[in-house]
């Protein structure tokens, strides 16, 4: 069933957003639907949380397994907490597309100065420290309906109506993507098709090293062998693009490739996922 991913800064409406979309799923279409939600760990103090990347990675790490195991059940699953970084967004389109499933992004839209007032107004318990919510807010990776884990995505103002009947559409009368090399699970591969993922990635690393340094900010940089481009928003290091490479290989291990060519654009999509 669909995934719903929730996103935007502390205090912004996402959990009274959440319990409205499960509202009206529930009451009106009939669909049973599942929040999964940060605050279901209660044994966390949020400022304890977000000022500890260790342990605010192992929780992201919980609510992804937890939308793993959820998602090929009968319910709507609706994922409430910040999803404020880039790539935890991407994995989890890869989740969605992997069980072949819709997916969209909800950004509930606030100023800094209305996050920041809204959390003045809470109980003290369940405020955030300035320097945490100032921390969460300029790490905010805002999601972008031009990138396809963000899409389609849904703007909500904290004043505004929820169009839950459009999010339906989105959801229930649209195909789902079809599963591709960065979600389908497969035995490991092959040494020698491994080989081959390591010198495509390896050309790909080489043409990025050499194509930025003719990029101004924003620029595209052309991979030769891929249609999908690098978006230079930062001069990549060599160590960096090795560590990409890794990460990839690795991830690619356990994927489903039946064309060797498409390794490239797969790559190249990752990279960009995690700038």
């Amino acid at each position: 069933m669909p995934l719903i991913l929730m996103s935007g800064f502390p205090c912004s409406g996402k959990t009274r957003c959440a319990i409205g979309l499960k509202k009206y799923f529930e009451e009106n279409k009939n669909v049973p639907t599942k929040v999964i939600s940060d605050h279901n760990f209660e044994d966390l103090n949020r400022n304890d949380l977000y000022s500890n990347s260790s342990k605010e990675k192992e929780i992201r790490s919980l609510l992804k397994s937890e939308v793993q195991r959820s998602i090929d059940k009968s319910s709507v699953i609706i994922l409430d907490s910040p999803n404020y970084i880039k790539g935890f967004r991407y994995e989890l389109y890869c989740v969605s597309k992997s069980a072949q499933t819709t997916q969209c992004t909800i950004l509930c839209s606030v100023s800094n100065e209305k996050s920041i007032e809204i959390n003045s107004t809470r109980q003290p318990d369940e405020q955030y420290t300035n320097d945490v919510l100032n921390e969460l807010i300029m790490r905010f990776e805002t999601p972008d309906p031009k990138n396809r884990w963000d899409s389609p995505m849904f703007v909500i103002n904290f004043n505004d109506e929820i169009p839950f009947e459009d999010i339906y559409t989105s959801l229930f009368l649209k195909k789902a993507p079809a599963p591709h090399l960065s979600t389908l699970p497969t035995p490991i591969l092959a040494t020698n098709l491994l080989h081959e993922i390591d010198k495509c990635t390896q050309r790909v690393v080489q043409e990025i090293m050499e194509g930025q340094k003719f990029c101004m900010q924003g620029d595209k940089i052309k991979i030769n062998s891929s249609d999908e481009k690098i978006t230079y928003l930062k001069t990549f290091t060599l160590a960096e693009l090795q560590n990409s490479k890794r990460q990839f290989i690795s991830f690619a291990k356990t994927r489903n490739i039946e064309d060797i060519s498409s390794i490239p654009s797969s790559f190249v999509q990752f990279i960009n996922s995690r700038v």
